[in-house]
């Protein structure tokens, strides 16, 4: 469960639990980055992207190869075969008590 207490991390779970194929890190720090700020994708200002992309790299998708919950190419940053088994559930709840919190 620790996968889960990083509020960004729960975001980057959510979103990679939507995808279907492999998707790049920038992109995914794209959209991250977007729906944090609430901005599209070229209104995000460069430094912001650079940290969010800086601390996915460093903090992020580390954690969760080491977890087998992500296979990540570094050669191409490329981050491939999603593996939320077991994780959809616990990540569902604690999703819905954000939402929740952010509600009130």
């Amino acid at each position: 469960m620790d996968l889960l207490t990083d509020p960004r991390r729960r975001f980057i779970l959510s979103v990679l639990a939507t995808r279907e194929m492999s998707t790049t890190l920038r992109g995914l720090t794209n959209e991250i980055a977007a729906r944090e700020h609430g901005v599209q994708h070229p209104d995000i200002p460069p430094e912001e992207f650079n940290s969010i992309h800086t601390e996915m790299c460093h903090v992020h998708i580390p954690k969760l190869v080491d977890t087998g919950v992500v296979d990540y190419d570094v050669d191409h940053n490329v981050i491939e075969d999603v593996n939320l088994d077991g994780l959809e559930a616990a990540l569902s709840i604690v999703n819905e008590a954000d939402s929740r919190r952010n509600e009130m």
